[in-house]
């Protein structure tokens, strides 16, 4: 095993110092898409549902928003064909 057994553990130990890495550089990505989402959201005019409908609101823009605000989404079961919000259970980022 040798040489190739000593390449293995430093290529495995090169990759978990990088994936650490990449993991820290998503978390800080993640932070500062979802200020710059509340930022933006924050400074067009008008109530919560005039902003959500803004053209400046594009779905990335609303996803990274609720990205910011939820931690999780359960949506439970239809109950027949009517639309009913009460389905949706978000857990809302404290």
């Amino acid at each position: 095993m040798g040489r190739r057994g000593d390449h293995q553990k430093e290529w495995a130990t090169a990759k978990r110092v990088l994936d650490a890495k990449a993991e820290q550089l998503t978390r800080q990505l993640a932070r500062s898409t979802h200020a710059l989402a509340l930022a933006e959201f924050a400074a067009l005019d008008g109530d919560m549902w005039h902003r959500w409908q803004h053209p400046k609101m594009t779905g990335s823009a609303r996803r990274a928003l609720i990205q910011a605000c939820v931690t999780a989404i359960t949506v439970h079961p239809a109950q027949g064909r009517q639309w009913n919000p009460g389905r949706i259970d978000p857990q809302w980022l404290t």
